[in-house]
């Protein structure tokens, strides 16, 4: 789908993405990047790191009006995917999902994480104090955070959690402290969504 005039997004599940699929994608890769993708630890992560690299080449191509097959994919020093002469995009899986984020003239990134049940020791990790207010509520006790979180408050946590890698994955430096920046800071340029059970969030400055 199109976010705006200078933003698409696409997602693909796993169970859609055939073998053929796969084997196709394999081929038009680097000898480098085959070999990197067969020392993956396990299938599903080959096939997911195989499913985003096919669903970036397919939007890059559509939006460049390219063979898909002569794209060639490089990586910044600090590991941010890029494709020479082509617009910017940004790929996340989690757990039988991929998504990729493409910015016509603007640098973008994209965070998607299934939603579940979290311990109180992560939000800790992931919230600064005006996060914790929005997901928690400004009278919660941050002391006493119940092992069990209600559906909207776990909601409001992935929408922090992914806002702030697909932050960091749009200005490049790799994922930082989680902590170091609050969700009030970035929000004017996020568009946040819910797809089945999964949270996204997509940043960029073409996001008004």
């Amino acid at each position: 789908m199109a976010l705006n005039e200078n933003i698409i997004l696409k997602h693909l599940f796993l169970r859609d993405f055939t073998e053929k699929e796969y084997d196709d994608c394999v081929c038009v890769m680097s000898p480098e990047r085959r070999e990197r993708i067969s020392k993956a630890k396990s299938l599903k992560v080959r096939r997911q790191t195989v499913a985003g690299e096919m669903l970036a080449r397919k939007t890059l191509a559509e939006h460049h009006n390219i063979d898909a097959e002569k794209i060639v994919f490089k990586t910044t020093s600090y590991g941010k995917p890029y494709a020479a002469g082509c617009a910017d995009f940004s790929i996340s899986h989690s757990n039988g999902i991929v998504v990729c984020a493409l910015g016509k003239s603007a640098p973008i990134g994209v965070d998607v994480e299934f939603i579940r049940s979290v311990q109180p020791e992560i939000l800790n990790r992931v919230c600064t104090k005006s996060d914790m207010d929005y997901v928690l509520g400004k009278a919660a006790n941050l002391n006493a955070i119940p092992d069990k979180l209600e559906p909207a408050v776990l909601e409001r946590f992935f929408k922090v959690w992914t806002a702030k890698e697909a932050y960091f994955k749009c200005i490049g430096t790799g994922i930082k402290d989680l902590k170091s920046i609050s969700l009030e800071k970035i929000e004017k340029n996020l568009y946040f969504y819910t797809l089945k059970n999964y949270a996204v969030a997509v940043f960029g400055t073409d996001i008004k």
